[in-house]
């Protein structure tokens, strides 16, 4: 490919044959996930992991579709897959952010410390501090905004397509549903979560922010007063 690699599917549409076709001798049975849609004409199944060319491998066995159905549940397999990846590149993103949005944090706890045992006495130093972890978080808030929105919009698609499928288990084996969720949701979760810790620690900074420019204000009024 010319650019990086997103989304590969390799994606065989067969006549039920089993055993040939039984998705339990064709995958890894540790991540595999199984349904047939609610009225049983068809059952579609993969295990979501890429092989060596990077190409994540997905079987739908047909009982009794007709081409419409056929086609319709393919699309519906693949966007999945598609949006599922798509949803997932907020997680680097977001582990990236973590340790930053920590220090942060960490020394926004001291700096306050220090307020508290200072009495203002060394503000003007902690205020230029203050004002350089706040632009350091907006800068990383602004540029993860977009991606951890994408993600959210992502992961609504997914689970609009997992409504349409209509699915139903197979006794034994995991729905394409219950592995997502239990897979994809802690990584939204997480995106969900450093976005959080962000908009809290903006919040945070800007009062101590403000709290620190008053006793500059007061300062700087005392001196006045004094030369005065």
């Amino acid at each position: 490919q010319p650019g990086p690699l997103l989304v590969a599917v390799d994606l065989h549409l067969l006549a039920e044959d089993l055993p040939r076709t039984a998705p339990e001798r064709l995958f890894d049975n540790a991540s595999l996930a199984i349904a047939e849609n609610s009225d049983g004409a068809a059952v579609y199944a993969t295990d979501f992991q890429p092989g060596p060319s990077g190409f994540v491998r997905i079987l739908v066995a047909d009982r009794k579709m007709s081409a419409e159905r056929a086609g319709a549940l393919v699309q519906r397999v693949i966007e999945i897959e598609t949006y599922r990846t798509f949803a997932m590149l907020g997680l680097p993103l977001a582990r990236s952010l973590s340790p930053r949005i920590r220090r942060i944090e960490d020394r926004l706890a001291e700096i306050t410390r220090e307020m508290r045992d200072d009495k203002g006495s060394n503000s003007e130093i902690l205020l230029i501090e203050l004002t350089g972890l706040a632009a350091e978080l907006e800068a990383d808030a602004a540029a993860s905004l977009y991606r951890f929105g994408a993600s959210k919009a992502y992961e609504g698609i997914v689970a609009e397509r997992l409504n349409a499928l209509d699915e139903v288990p197979l006794q034994g084996f995991e729905s394409w549903t219950g592995f997502l969720q239990k897979r994809m949701a802690p990584a939204m979760r997480t995106c969900r979560s450093v976005e959080e810790r962000q908009e809290s620690l903006s919040r945070k900074l800007n009062r101590a922010t403000t709290l620190l420019r008053t006793w500059v204000d007061v300062d700087l009024e005392k001196q006045n007063s004094a030369l005065l």
